[in-house]
């Protein structure tokens, strides 16, 4: 009988696919949308107000008399030796 030969041929078919990649239409709308308020000049203006809270009347009362009595005590070079 005669020896016929086989041929098998083997394929390969690899697929890949990342975790985030139904997340990366919506970054890139986002990263889209920020590009557009930072070029508009949206969050520059810089605040204007004041930054520091004002001491209350007891805090400025307590102060005042700390500077008064700081005052009067070395009034004249006394009590300075």
């Amino acid at each position: 009988m005669g020896g016929g030969q086989t041929s098998t041929q083997n394929s390969t078919q690899v697929a890949t696919k990342s975790p985030w990649d139904p997340a990366i239409p919506g970054l890139q709308q986002s990263l889209t949308d920020a590009q557009t308020l930072y070029q508009s000049g949206v969050g520059s203006q810089i605040y204007g107000g004041q930054r520091v809270a004002d001491f209350s009347q007891n805090q400025q009362a307590g102060i005042q008399g700390t500077a008064d009595q700081a005052a009067s005590d070395n009034a004249g070079a006394l009590g300075t030796s």
